[in-house]
């Protein structure tokens, strides 16, 4: 006969794995249902308007930031016209963080799954004594994946009449493609982007009455490189409500919170601001964004024309491609769109011809540079030899 505490201990064994059965069962339907929600955006048009306030910073040693600048520029190989318009824009960046400065501008983001491209244009800029800067007129933000390439852009055009705008391509999983083109980084998943995308079912490590918490580090290649993020999901909307990104000790770096939440057709959710603060190590705040929502168009009223290959890697883009020869990329400019995998590789056996001709020649101007010398020392060496061979003999 089991005594009373062997039955007391098997039956709280039995209740703890009825709990952890539900707890996984609830787990498990709260991820479909954001899955769900997810599979219900195929395609969208939204625009933002918001503010960036920059709060002054002290103790900043701009003769330094400006050395370390020209440095930079150095390694960008641009055009010196391009060069001194980079500083320019560098050194004034620098400046705003100085003094604080509040810029205002309008955000358009338009999306279709798995493409991305977003855009920015700038309104205005001003430091806090209401001095308008000049400089960031407009500038763009593209980044573009369409199932198999990744175009990265690394510079922007205020016109055609400027440096042409420059860009990487590469090969990229799914995987990797959801940490860049989504830009987990920068948190801008909260403008559309899939949140299955972002999280795996694995981090789930809450689930409150109201929201699910989600537990993971950024990745290496984000901008935050392995610091724990924390996300909050909503159990109404089944989307991302506030994303937390701490330092590796608990210090808050980052925060981002969506609010004012609306359904639009398809039950899609979507929030209609967003405020976005970024920290110093001082726990003192840096960087405010605001963003209000001016529109929103979700899948059939999505202008798609808007996601062609032409517009999203711009004519006259100068582009570094990677997919092939990862070590030594290619260099071309796009002319209508991105080229066929055919016209990259006879472009890189092209140069590949050329880099063996330019070997041989330059193993021929090695052997005839090292060969005169030589064979003027042994017609020399002959010669002496010859009349002294002759002064002997007589």
């Amino acid at each position: 006969m089991p005594s009373l505490l062997s039955k007391i201990t098997l039956c709280f064994v039995f209740c703890f794995s009825l709990s952890s059965l539900a707890q996984c069962q609830q787990k498990k339907e709260i991820w479909q249902a954001i899955e769900k929600q997810d599979s219900l955006i195929k395609s969208a048009k939204i625009t933002w308007q918001g503010s960036i306030l920059s709060f002054p910073e002290k103790n900043y040693d701009l003769q330094q930031a400006k050395v370390n600048i020209a440095q930079q520029a150095r390694k960008q190989n641009l055009p010196p016209e391009a060069v001194k318009q980079w500083e320019a824009a560098a050194v004034q960046a620098i400046q705003s963080q100085i003094l604080g400065s509040e810029q205002k501008f309008e955000k358009t983001f338009v999306v279709e799954w798995p493409r991305v491209k977003g855009e920015v244009m700038w309104a205005a800029k001003t430091d806090l004594q209401g001095v308008v800067q000049k400089g960031f007129a407009a500038s763009r933000d593209v980044d573009y994946f369409d199932g198999k390439n990744l175009v990265e852009m690394r510079g922007g055009a205020k016109s055609e009449t400027d440096y042409p705008q420059r860009g990487v391509v590469s090969k990229n999983s799914s995987l990797q493609m959801q940490y860049t083109a989504f830009r987990f980084g920068d948190a801008q998943f909260l403008f559309g982007a899939p949140l299955s995308q972002i999280v795996k079912e694995g981090n789930m490590d809450q689930v409150t009455s109201q929201e699910v918490i989600f537990r993971l580090k950024a990745p290496e290649t984000s901008s935050w490189k392995g610091l724990p993020v924390t996300i909050f999901v909503s159990r109404q909307y089944r989307r991302l409500t506030s994303l937390e990104v701490r330092s590796p000790d608990g210090f808050l770096f980052f925060r981002q919170k969506a609010t004012d939440w609306k359904q639009y057709a398809d039950g899609i959710w979507f929030p209609n601001k967003i405020v976005a603060t970024l920290f110093t190590g001082e726990s003192k705040l840096a960087v405010k964004e605001e963003l209000s929502l001016t529109a929103a168009a979700w899948n059939a009223s999505a202008d798609l024309n808007e996601l062609r290959p032409t517009v999203v890697v711009p004519k006259g883009t100068v582009l570094d491609d990677l997919r092939f020869t990862p070590r030594r990329p290619i260099r071309y400019k796009v002319r209508k769109q991105l080229p066929p995998d055919e016209s990259v590789l006879r472009m890189i056996e092209e140069h590949e011809k050329k880099d063996v001709q330019g070997e041989r020649q330059q193993q021929l101007t090695t052997v005839r540079n090292i060969a005169l010398p030589v064979g003027a020392l042994l017609f020399i060496g002959g010669l002496i030899w010859w009349r002294r061979s002759r002064q002997t003999s007589t």
